[in-house]
């Protein structure tokens, strides 16, 4: 509703004003919690707060054409498309919404310095200026200034150090907001990818350990949303891959099944667990097709892999030569799939039709 977004406006407004002031808790990600929708928190009394100024400031200044009011229109109008009035943005707040606003920011406080430096220090009345006086005092001010603009910049340098690489980024941010389930997500599933890719950036020696800290962010993930499929998928995929435990991997896989039904990857999961588990042998054939339905570039062959193994392991023939042949009815020019068929004529004793299939890769390939 209308009232909700308001809230939204003076929250977002007021945790951009405190996060320039004092940019100590930066993240890729905040999440929707982070900034409420629902009531006026703190940060949004700093967003009214915040608001009242700069319409203030806008009125008093605009036919003076001063350097405050430029620094105001370029803050309000940059910023007014990530205050989640019109439309929420994704994630609702952001690092990267202050790239623009930051331009204003920066001219308002230069102003403000000055103004604050001419009033108050040299105890003058301030006007309208257009040079930086205070840098060249040798005052108490200039050296206050100093330090809090080295504090800044050591925390944004900091901040850049954390960006070197995403898993070290990811295992930042997690602590910072351990409430948002995508990062605990993105964290997990940086080091399973580093555990799939082999980058180098863990060692042979730390990687259990750190596949261990992934099984436990996704399981943090599920504690904090119980409904989060890739939560449950992730889970999955570490007890098969990583522990060749099969028979825990089936639980969640069914889990992430009744919440979504159509993730190719998923559905192969359960047909490749309940392969290898030996249970449910009559379904396997079920998800093995329910996965090749959802491949719509059809580009996928593990599924087809695992009815070739499955139809290898337990004899079934005839089975694979059905299956394989319909496959071939819509891609006739698939080399792993005229392949697989002509292993199982093999088997089956059919050399002729096996030959036959094999000359069908040798044309293709």
């Amino acid at each position: 509703s209308f009232i909700y977004r308001l809230y939204a406006m003076f929250n977002s407004l007021g945790f951009y004003v405190y996060l320039f002031l004092l940019p100590i808790k930066m993240s890729c990600y905040y999440g929707f919690d982070v900034v409420s929708v629902k009531h006026v928190d703190v940060y949004g009394i700093i967003g009214i707060v915040a608001l009242g100024i700069l319409v203030y400031w806008f009125f008093r200044e605009y036919k003076k054409c001063s350097v405050l009011w430029y620094g105001v229109m370029w803050f309000g109008v940059s910023i007014s498309m990530f205050l989640n009035v019109v439309k929420p943005a994704p994630g609702i707040v952001a690092d990267r919404f202050l790239f623009m606003p930051s331009v204003g920011w920066t001219i308002m406080v230069i102003y403000l310095v000055e103004w604050v430096y001419q009033r108050y220090v040299l105890k003058k009345r301030a006007f309208h200026f257009t040079s930086v006086t205070w840098w060249k005092a040798k005052d108490s001010f200039k050296y206050v200034m100093v330090v809090y603009l080295l504090a800044e910049a050591g925390i944004i340098w900091y901040r850049n150090y954390e960006w070197r690489y995403k898993l070290y980024l990811y295992e930042a941010d997690v602590k910072k907001y351990p409430e948002s389930v995508k990062l605990h997500i993105l964290y997990a599933s940086q080091i399973v990818i580093e555990y799939m890719q082999n980058t180098g950036k863990l060692s042979q020696q730390d990687m259990p350990k750190y596949l261990g800290i992934a099984m436990e962010e996704f399981h943090k993930g599920l504690k904090l949303d119980s409904t989060c499929g890739s939560c449950y998928n992730n889970i999955a995929f570490l007890y098969m891959n990583w522990l060749k435990n099969y028979e825990a991997a089936i639980p969640f896989l069914l889990k992430s099944y009744q919440l979504d039904s159509t993730r190719k990857e998923m559905l192969c999961n359960i047909a490749i667990a309940y392969f290898k588990t030996n249970r449910n042998r009559d379904t396997i054939e079920i998800f093995v097709r329910k996965s090749i339905r959802r491949d719509k570039d059809k580009t996928y062959e593990i599924p087809h892999s695992v009815m070739l193994e499955y139809c290898k392991r337990d004899k079934l023939y005839d089975k694979g030569i059905e299956f394989f042949k319909e496959e071939l009815s819509y891609r006739s020019h698939s080399e792993y799939l005229n392949l697989a068929l002509g292993e199982l004529y093999l088997l089956k004793g059919d050399t002729v039709n096996a030959i036959r299939s094999f000359e069908k890769v040798l044309s293709i390939n």
